[in-house]
């Protein structure tokens, strides 16, 4: 629920509850988020933490049944890349563990 286009996921392999997934983005932005079981993750009315379809958002909100969307624990908006390359997608991963820089360790 409430991804677009998720594009590779792994489990953590210290923390098996941790479910990473990359979702790619329509128009504006590209996310990493952390899977939760019945989580919503906002596809159709946000695009990661980006509002994106108003009348979506607000039929949500105006119902019985709000959205609570989960958002992405990383991302990155297409206008903070290279103009001149244009945008990318974003493929997940793995978390890393790192054993000669501790800063990268389950990044």
């Amino acid at each position: 629920m409430g991804f677009r286009n998720p594009w590779r996921s792994s489990f953590d392999s210290e923390r098996p509850s941790y479910f990473l997934c990359a979702d790619v983005g329509q128009d504006q932005y590209e996310e990493v988020d952390i899977v939760t079981k019945g989580g919503n993750y906002g596809w159709g009315v946000y695009e990661g933490p980006l509002l994106y379809n108003l009348s979506k958002y607000s039929e949500a909100n105006n119902s019985s049944n709000p959205i609570n969307a989960i958002f992405p624990v990383m991302g990155y908006n297409h206008s903070s890349l290279n103009k001149a390359e244009g945008s990318a997608s974003i493929s997940g991963g793995y978390f890393y563990r790192s054993m000669t820089d501790p800063c990268l360790y389950g990044r």
